[in-house]
């Protein structure tokens, strides 16, 4: 664990680095064919190293996803997804209204009011 972010530089004293790289010719398995991230060789500034082979970090996570992938497949992508069915809009049926059929009222002149 560091606490170089307390220092004088705070969190510019942090440097994200999976470590190095690989070299981009030869057999990717070969840890001789990574080098190492400058930035950590060098401290960042050129002074004293402060990492040494750094890029065995980047080197072995590549390797274990690699052997996971070639034993496994558990890395293989699929460009071509299942396809989805495509839903089918629906309509809700219209409610029926039904009329209420027209009654005249009758007015009672005796009793006063429509029967």
């Amino acid at each position: 664990m560091s606490y170089c972010h307390r220092c004088s530089g705070n969190e510019a004293n942090v440097y994200y680095s999976f470590g190095g790289s690989f070299k981009g010719v030869g057999d990717k398995l070969d840890l001789n064919n990574w080098e190492q991230d400058s930035t950590l060789a060098a401290n960042g500034d050129g002074a004293a190293r402060t990492s040494q082979g750094s890029q065995r970090s980047a080197h072995i996570m590549y390797k274990t996803a690699y052997l996971k992938h070639f034993h496994t497949g558990c890395l293989d992508v699929n460009f071509e997804p299942t396809p989805q069915p495509v839903p089918v809009p629906t309509f809700s049926p219209k409610p029926t209204v039904l009329q209420a059929p027209i009654i005249m009222a009758t007015y009672d002149p005796a009793l006063k009011v429509p029967f």
